[in-house]
């Protein structure tokens, strides 16, 4: 929950937030031998406590499942093109990260951004990456792709950052 949490203490000052969160909760291949139900409870403390020390009000739904279903179903629950913010950090493997920045796109309103995690992450060792198995791939393609819907920012090497413009 840290980008929850920071995105709460961030924003939460400035006006009422509302914040979906959605997860599996299951982990993946790189959370090997990790207390999944562990982590979802300290998830679940640590965004409680930082709604509590909140200036405004905080409403989090927890979207637990698959992120292509859940943003699917925001889609459909009326939710396109009402978000300022979406923060993709889920699934590590290209076609999850592409289909949860196309979905994100949809949901992110005009003028609003799109955050990607771990642009770099790879499972392999360096020389032996499958791309596959990588978030970089997919969020160039989507960069390519929405090329004249978003304005990209520099980007670090664990973090691409974009704009929706149209």
């Amino acid at each position: 929950g840290r980008s929850a949490t920071l995105m709460i203490e961030e924003f939460g000052g400035r006006g009422p937030l509302h914040l979906f969160c959605i997860d599996t909760w299951a982990g993946s291949v790189e959370h090997g031998g990790t207390d999944m139900a562990a982590v979802e409870a300290r998830f679940d403390r640590n965004v409680a406590l930082a709604a509590s020390r909140a200036a405004n009000a905080v409403v989090m739904e927890k979207c637990k499942g698959p992120s292509a279903e859940r943003l699917a179903r925001l889609l459909a629950g009326g939710h396109e093109g009402s978000f300022d913010l979406v923060f993709i950090d889920g699934s590590h493997q290209a076609p999850d990260v592409l289909t949860d920045l196309i979905l994100g796109y949809r949901l992110c309103r005009i003028g609003g951004f799109l955050f990607c995690d771990d642009y770099l992450w790879s499972m392999e060792p360096d020389g032996r990456q499958d791309p596959l198995n990588m978030p970089k791939p997919a969020i160039d393609a989507f960069a390519n792709l929405f090329m004249r819907r978003i304005k990209q920012f520099e980007q670090t090497n664990y973090q691409a950052y974009f704009r929706r413009t149209a």
